[in-house]
């Protein structure tokens, strides 16, 4: 599938090479959204784990202070609400670099393909499920509910409900009485 290339006004985006950041993002919304065609809802966790991922990969490179970091969310979203109306936002950007801060890893990468890295999450989880996730502190809690949620085929709405009930740290206070 060949490369889309959209057209961005250089005054738009400020920050030096955001031209080829939203580039990269834009490609990925619309590479994602065909995907999204033939494999539902499941792929759209790792379209948000690599916008979290360019974005944050940008940031470090740039080495931006946290208010450049919320201009910078600001103006991407102004310029991809433009391009794909309602699917990307402000909150969005946020939640896309927590997820790729709380799922930094890989579990594989493709030869010569910088694009073809796989985060390491469970994929049959749906980005509602993963926006749950990446508010919980703790990675044995966060781990606990991802497992439980995969294996049990949870809804998102039943594992906010498990999460809301705190069903981790319950279980693991009768597990610590019963020791």
């Amino acid at each position: 599938m060949g490369r889309r290339r959209y057209a961005v006004h250089s005054s738009a985006l400020p920050f030096l090479g955001t031209e080829k950041l939203f580039l990269d993002i834009a490609s990925f919304v619309h590479q994602t959204r065909l995907l999204i065609l033939q494999h539902s809802c499941l792929k759209t966790p790792i379209l948000h784990w690599k916008i979290g991922r360019l974005i944050v990969d940008y940031e470090q490179q740039q080495v931006m202070k946290e208010e450049d970091h919320k201009e910078l969310l600001s103006q991407l979203s102004e310029q991809l609400l433009k391009k794909f109306k309602n699917e990307v936002s402000l909150p969005i950007f946020e939640e896309c670099c927590q997820f790729y801060r709380v799922y930094p890893s890989f579990s594989k990468k493709s030869e010569g393909d910088e694009n073809a890295i796989i985060p390491q999450f469970q994929v049959l989880l749906t980005w509602d499920h993963y926006r749950l996730l990446i508010y919980i502190d703790s990675p044995q809690a966060r781990n606990f509910y991802e497992k439980e949620a995969c294996n049990s085929n949870w809804s998102a709405h039943l594992l906010e409900h498990f999460i809301k009930g705190r069903l981790f740290e319950r279980l693991s206070t009768s597990r610590n009485k019963e020791s």
